[in-house]
């Protein structure tokens, strides 16, 4: 009986080298795996080729991210995406819920109406300088993005996805929105807990749906984020 005690600690101690050893590993081979995910032979969204750094991906920061497609043939004017997002859990994936309509796994109906404007005043100048469309329709071609730089906020709204709480996330730019009543960000103590959970391993999968629903392509990404330590210097 003296000796499963004493033998008791020692396997504990071996067991949490052996789980550090392992995140260690997961730590330095971090990187974005992608899939073309879509099952429709017709479909005419095809990817071909997706990664971006660093990885892990830091919030806030800037993430670079590289692309290559094509489309076979012109995309409706009334696209929707359905998003399924999974947090991984001790090697387990969890769904993230549809938050408000906004947030993890949603259906985005009619993205097209979100991109009128940059029809009606043109496409911000990084996409046009790399000759990617920015609203509907899509046109038939061969696209590749190349270093596109993409700013994560300060503000992780994801964090609402593991605390229950009403409160809306704070804007980035409090100087010229109205901020409402109550809302949260990472620096609050009393979220603070909640958004260490952000950081992790997901998987993203995002089918591009037409209005009556036949697909018209699929991505699947896996990746790990984290947040930036206070305290680094950084330029979003």
């Amino acid at each position: 009986m003296r000796t499963k005690s004493l033998l008791a600690p020692i396997w504990l101690l071996v067991a949490v080298l052996v789980v550090t050893s392992e995140s260690r590993k997961r730590r330095h081979k971090a990187s974005l795996k992608f899939k073309d995910c879509g099952v429709d032979p017709s479909r005419p969204l095809h990817f071909h080729h997706v990664d971006a750094h660093p990885m892990p991906i830091v919030i806030p920061g800037t993430l670079h991210v590289n692309l290559k497609g094509n489309i076979t043939h012109a995309l409706p004017r009334r696209i929707n995406v359905d998003l399924s997002v999974r947090k991984y859990i001790f090697g387990f994936p969890f769904i993230i819920p549809c938050i408000n309509g906004k947030v993890g796994s949603c259906t985005y109906e009619n993205i097209c109406q979100y991109l009128e404007r940059f029809e009606a005043y043109g496409c911000p100048r990084v996409l046009v300088k790399q000759r990617i469309p920015c609203h509907c329709p899509f046109r038939e071609g061969k696209y590749s993005v190349r270093n596109l730089a993409i700013n994560l906020p300060k503000v992780v709204g994801f964090a609402a996805m593991f605390i229950h709480t009403n409160q809306e996330p704070c804007s980035s730019n409090s100087a010229n929105l109205k901020e409402p009543k109550s809302c949260f960000t990472c620096d609050d103590p009393k979220v603070a807990k909640a958004c260490k959970k952000f950081k992790g391993e997901y998987e993203i999968r995002a089918r591009v749906l037409s209005d009556g629903g036949k697909e018209l392509g699929c991505l699947e990404l896996r990746f790990t984020m984290k947040r930036r330590h206070r305290g680094w210097f950084f330029k979003i």
